[in-house]
């Protein structure tokens, strides 16, 4: 089921010169398979204490994304960059659940 292709974690750092006023960009962290989930009523009531917002749940294998909240992803194929607002590790399938919010700011992608 890892049929959605690969998503792209990325840090959110300064990509400015040294001297120059400080930019955000991102930053490339990690990247594994994905596949698109359905979001299920007890995802959505347990991120709607973070910002009430939920717009896609991803799976992502072969990964242990515990520390991924606040990072930018990217999917193949997906115009729009998302942040992570929650991530739930699971050991016993080998996989991370993100759960994503569309960014209102377009981050340039700088390695």
């Amino acid at each position: 089921m890892r049929d959605g292709g690969y998503i792209h974690l990325y840090e959110i750092t300064n990509t400015a010169k040294p001297g120059m006023r400080p930019k955000e960009g991102l930053k490339e962290h990690d990247k594994a398979f994905y596949s698109l989930t359905e979001k299920s009523y007890l995802q959505f009531y347990g991120d709607e204490g973070t910002n009430g917002r939920v717009d896609r749940v991803v799976r992502c294998w072969n990964t242990d994304w515990e520390d991924a909240r606040g990072m930018v992803a990217v999917m193949d194929g997906d115009t729009h960059q998302y942040i992570v607002t929650n991530t739930r590790v699971n050991p016993n399938v080998g996989c991370t659940d993100l759960s994503l919010v569309r960014s209102e700011k377009a981050y340039e992608v700088t390695g």
